[in-house]
């Protein structure tokens, strides 16, 4: 399955495409395909930008500042984010086109520069949420667990408040040396029920199918 691209730009690359590029990463791990690039890279990701992405727990040694000739060719953009940048930001063709107003935070405070980088996180969950939503359980998912385990209970309460049903459904086995029981192949049957109703029985069969 083919990921959203996104492509965080600003002139140097070396702050806050920087932060973007990371931020996406590590939030929509395995649901974005995250680049940033410059129009005129620094040649060297931002030293203050590294240290407080730290304090997140993102480590940027990895990232390095690149150009825009740099980036994997022949790809499609969903998403190109402009940093503030003005008229030096190029222009990409991207299904979606952003422009986040924001202040290059390199000569800024400390704390001045960690609201710009948070501004960063916020921005880029909610373009990610967008992208690629996260999958929400339904309630079958969520509440798969409870059924398995109900179904245990039962079975342990019905042993322990009605022992003479443990001998009635030991009475209903059948089959020679096979000693198959009726009465817990059943509750076992329900018990899988459904998980086997979110199987793509159609899909098994294509499977089997193909050479």
């Amino acid at each position: 399955m083919r990921l959203p691209h996104v492509l965080f730009v600003c002139v140097e690359n070396s702050c806050r495409s920087q932060m973007a590029e990371a931020f996406a990463r590590a939030s929509g791990r395995g649901r974005v395909a995250a680049h940033s690039a410059g129009s005129r890279p620094a040649g060297e990701v931002n030293l203050r930008a590294a240290a407080f992405m730290k304090e997140r727990g993102i480590d940027l040694g990895a990232q390095s500042s690149k150009g825009l000739d740099d980036l994997p060719a022949g790809v499609t953009w969903d998403a190109v984010v402009t940093m503030g940048c003005g008229d030096a930001c190029p222009h990409l063709p991207a299904k979606t086109r952003l422009d986040w107003d924001l202040p290059d935070p390199k000569a800024m405070s400390d704390d001045d520069f960690r609201r710009v980088r948070d501004r960063i996180e916020t921005l880029v969950s909610d373009l990610v949420e967008r992208l690629a939503p996260r999958k929400r359980l339904n309630v079958f998912e969520r509440y798969l667990s409870v059924w398995v385990a109900l179904c245990m209970v039962v079975g342990i309460a019905l042993g322990k408040l009605l022992p003479g049903s443990v001998g009635a459904i030991r009475d209903l086995e059948f089959g020679e040396g096979s000693r198959i029981n009726v009465a817990i192949a059943l509750l076992i049957w329900l018990m899988i029920y459904p998980m086997m109703l979110k199987i793509d029985f159609g899909s098994l069969l294509g499977v089997r199918k193909r050479p």
